[in-house]
């Protein structure tokens, strides 16, 4: 019996054949990732993701691990958009397994993005209230106008 050699076309066919003999299809709730995947729970603790030091520089926590789609720094990202700080004063460190501190910790799916995007908007426009209220309060000025970013304009 003699063997047919394997050409990258008869592979191609095989494999193809081979691997579209199975095809897996779930459903993910809309409603899940609307609520940052917590099901309607409280917001996170904003306290829990962002530490402050005197020298300037911002910790902010990368609660899901890092599986090799950049989410350990996309996250913190999100974060330190919505306070407006300049990312070369953000350290990022990773955080502890914690699902109560930190919500859901998973790394599958490519769903950290979606999961996430609104949970760590919400965290890092609180932590901004909050600093925007106190600094209204020591300097005793209206906290309406601290922290107003600057429109944006086009330039032509």
């Amino acid at each position: 019996m003699t063997k047919a050699p394997v050409t990258r076309r008869s592979f191609i066919k095989i494999t193809a054949l081979a691997g579209g003999g199975m095809v897996v299809a779930f459903n993910i709730d809309g409603d899940l990732f609307a609520q940052g995947g917590r099901g309607g729970g409280p917001p996170l603790p904003a306290n829990a993701f962002i530490k402050f030091t005197p020298d300037g520089k911002v910790t902010i926590i990368g609660k899901n691990p890092e599986v090799g789609q950049g989410v350990k720094n996309m996250l913190p990202m999100i974060i330190a958009d919505e306070l407006d700080v300049d990312w070369s004063s953000v350290v990022v460190e990773q955080a502890d397994a914690d699902q109560a501190k930190y919500g859901s910790q998973l790394a599958a799916g490519s769903f950290s993005t979606p999961q996430n995007w609104t949970p760590m908007r919400q965290v890092g426009a609180a932590v901004r209230q909050t600093l925007i209220a106190a600094a209204a309060q020591r300097w005793t000025v209206p906290a309406l106008h601290l922290g107003r970013r600057p429109p944006h304009r086009l330039r032509r």
